[in-house]
């Protein structure tokens, strides 16, 4: 409401992503860009276990995500477990 009644078109547009959530084409805001660890579930053992890859870029392509859902959402998945925040990761495209 403040930024609507400052005429503050670039915080009311943030602030109405944040809420809603983003678009398919929307910028990614570094702070949406989620980074996981990869794990692969290990059946014998029960747990999750590290995997290990040589390729940095190929680390870096999947262990990164772009969160677009309302902040709100976000918020729910934190509250779903105590001590991880699990979020499934989509392979993102390629950056400029």
């Amino acid at each position: 409401m403040i930024a609507r009644k400052l005429t503050l078109a670039d915080a009311q547009a943030w602030i109405e992503k944040e809420l809603n959530g983003y678009t398919p084409g929307d910028k990614e805001p570094p702070h949406r860009i989620l980074h996981g660890e990869i794990r692969a579930w290990n059946p014998s053992l029960g747990n999750w276990i590290p995997v290990i890859m040589h390729d940095s870029g190929a680390v870096k392509m999947l262990s990164e995500c772009f969160a677009g859902q309302p902040v709100g959402k976000l918020e729910d998945l934190t509250k779903q477990d105590g001590e991880f925040f699990y979020f499934r990761l989509h392979m993102r495209s390629k950056r400029g």
